[in-house]
């Protein structure tokens, strides 16, 4: 006798599906931005290589490693006012705005939706002080037009913070 015997399966399905798995384990379903365990685990991976390379000693104090944190002031109350479905509507134009102001910025970085109102950015690119301070203020102002879907205006406002690696 001559020839094989086997059981032909098409897998293309579960290949799809397994990658669109991976997509949702690491994305924020609302914004399609990075989600929380994206942006503590590539912080850990920064933070870790960090702490074992030798010091620089640089004068200019250039930070290696940025974490800016960005919380929408007032948000409860667009929810409260306008229902969720608008609520979710401003936080996927904030995504979107805040995205632009990154991919517009020189030194990049990994943007993330927390969750709720919270956003957060890590930028692993070496920067000055004053680099830092630019890209805050860019983001704040990417964020000061007001919004305005259908008939409504809604005025957005953040608050802010900035951290950086001292090594």
């Amino acid at each position: 006798h001559v020839g094989w015997r086997g059981v032909v399966r098409d897998v293309t399905m579960l290949h799809e599906q397994s990658r669109e798995l991976e997509r949702l384990a690491h994305t924020d379903t609302l914004t399609g931005l990075a989600n929380r365990h994206v942006l503590q685990s590539r912080a850990e991976q920064a933070a870790k290589a960090l702490a074992q390379a030798p010091e620089a000693t640089d004068e200019e104090a250039l930070s290696p490693l940025s974490l800016y944190l960005l919380d929408l002031d007032n948000f409860k109350s667009v929810n409260d006012h306008f229902g969720h479905l608008v609520g979710d509507r401003l936080l996927q134009e904030v995504a979107r705005r805040l995205q632009d102001c990154v991919d517009g910025s020189p030194h990049g970085g990994v943007l993330a939706r927390l969750g709720g109102d919270e956003f957060a950015l890590l930028v692993e690119q070496p920067m000055h002080a004053v680099e830092r301070e630019a890209l805050a203020l860019s983001m704040l102002a990417t964020l000061r037009e007001p919004w305005t879907p259908e008939d409504l205006c809604i005025e957005v406002r953040a608050s802010l913070g900035v951290s950086a690696w001292a090594g």
